[in-house]
């Protein structure tokens, strides 16, 4: 699986505050396929450099060697904070609106278990 120079610009969605890096696409643990297979908004654990093991990202975007410094300009700023609400963000919402119904759905068959 050869990278053939390209990069991915991963959030790390476990860091807080969130932080990304850009990272060949060589870094990404799993799910291990093509390079070309991967695609933007896609879940991956990764190996960030300087740190130990993989760590949960969000793909956020991919590009080429010739397009790594421009990658690596959208960490900086208000484009970077748009990339976590476009990735992050909108992940976490959908997961947090999952919990009551659980919690409902729990409440309700506790009742019916316990009624005399």
């Amino acid at each position: 699986m050869a990278s053939t120079g390209m990069f991915v610009l991963i959030i790390w969605v476990n860091d807080d505050p969130i932080k990304g890096n850009v990272v060949k696409v060589t870094n990404i643990a799993e799910p291990r396929k093509a390079f070309n297979e991967y695609s933007v908004g896609e879940k991956v654990t990764a190996k960030c450099p300087g740190f130990r093991g993989v760590h949960n990202g969000v793909i956020a975007m991919i590009g080429s060697l010739e397009e790594k410094q421009q990658l690596e300009d959208c960490l900086k700023g208000d484009q970077f904070n748009q990339l976590v609400k476009t990735y992050v963000n909108k992940d976490q919402e959908e997961r947090t609106e999952k919990i009551p119904d659980k919690v409902f759905i729990l409440n309700i068959a506790w009742k019916v278990k316990n009624q005399v």
